[in-house]
């Protein structure tokens, strides 16, 4: 059975502390030993779908010899934009769920930390700073994240996809760019351009029509959403990249016997392997075909965009960042994520 997008904001709008009505014809979760999950990935492109749900899927049932089934479903599938997941998850409207962290920064700002542009060097760095800030701020987060945080992946690292070429630092004033989380906002706003919210499955539309002149996303999007046919450039900006974590519902987990939290608990260390190998996939796969689609591609940052850009991150998107989180989260970035990103707020 599917639901209008109304039926289910009308669901994920309800009070935290209010009884959620049952729509007609969903299951209702039970204590049992055999459950059914309702799952949802954020879309059904590149390998942090292929190379993760398929696997999942199949070693899940294996491994709980079939007393787990996950049903699989997506944010556009939905009708979501991926902003309502920590609310569908606190409300048990879903069990299991990928959760892109950009896109709920506006419900916890602490979540943006590791994705923030030009902070991370590197891939190898940026997956070191997502496992530190998962395990010491994002999993005991609970009562925000909507139940207990298993893993962890990224979708790629993330470039500018625009109509034009960006020569210099200056080709971005006045540019209209899709972001998706409140630090690409400050870091594109510094930089003259003017930020623009969207989901990922608007972005074909919103180049073509002019919406956008650009858009900051991954490589994945090169196939997943034809990006060769409405751009024809892709540049490194140090956008950072697209980190997401994965999240049981606190209800789903704790009617779990003993023994499936522990199928759960041991899956979760080469999902979050696969994870983190479906970005570096996403990233050469993407790489290529924008390169065999004849579209000009520069993924080395020009080295006279380098000391700018860091002088951005640090005195507008660490600053912004800080004020929306306080000094007690921003005292944890610099005792946890200070000494891998080599700065401090």
């Amino acid at each position: 059975m599917t639901y209008d997008r109304r039926s289910v904001l009308k669901w994920l709008g309800a009070s935290a502390g209010a009884a959620l009505p049952v729509l007609p014809g969903m299951p209702t979760a039970a204590a049992q030993d055999t459950v059914t999950w309702k799952a949802v990935a954020n879309h059904r492109n590149g390998a942090a779908w292929s190379h993760r749900w398929p696997w999942l899927l199949e070693e899940i049932k294996m491994r709980s010899n079939g007393r787990i089934t996950l049903n699989v479903t997506t944010v556009p599938e939905l009708g979501f934009t991926g902003q309502e997941l920590l609310r569908a998850l606190r409300s048990n409207l879903i069990d299991f769920s990928d959760v892109v962290a950009g896109y709920v920064g506006g419900e916890f700002p602490a979540i943006d930390a590791p994705l923030l542009p030009a902070v991370f060097k590197d891939y190898p760095t940026t997956q070191k700073a997502v496992a530190a800030w998962m395990e010491k701020v994002v999993a005991p987060a609970e009562s925000i994240m909507g139940g207990r945080v298993i893993s962890s992946f990224n979708y790629n690292s993330t470039y500018l996809f625009s109509k034009t070429p960006i020569n210099k630092l200056d080709d971005l004033k006045g540019m209209k760019v899709r972001t998706f989380s409140l630090g690409l906002v400050d870091y594109i706003s510094a930089l003259g351009g003017e930020p623009v919210s969207m989901p990922v499955a608007d972005l074909y539309t919103g180049l073509e029509r002019g919406t956008i002149q650009a858009a900051v996303t991954g490589p994945d999007q090169v196939e997943g959403q034809r990006l060769y046919e409405v751009c024809k450039y892709m540049t490194d900006l140090q956008l950072g990249s697209s980190p997401a974590y994965v999240v049981v519902s606190r209800k789903s987990w704790d009617r779990l016997s003993a023994d499936l939290k522990k199928v759960v608990e041991d899956i979760a260390p080469t999902f979050t392997e696969r994870g983190w190998e479906a970005g570096q996939i996403n990233n050469k796969t993407g790489i290529d075909l924008a390169k065999a689609k004849g579209m000009t591609v520069v993924t080395e940052l020009k080295e006279e965009w380098r000391e700018p850009l860091k002088k951005v991150a640090k005195e507008v998107v660490l600053a912004k960042w800080a004020k929306r989180v306080g000094d007690k989260v921003t005292k944890d970035f610099n005792d946890i994520l200070g000494p891998i990103a080599g700065l401090t707020i």
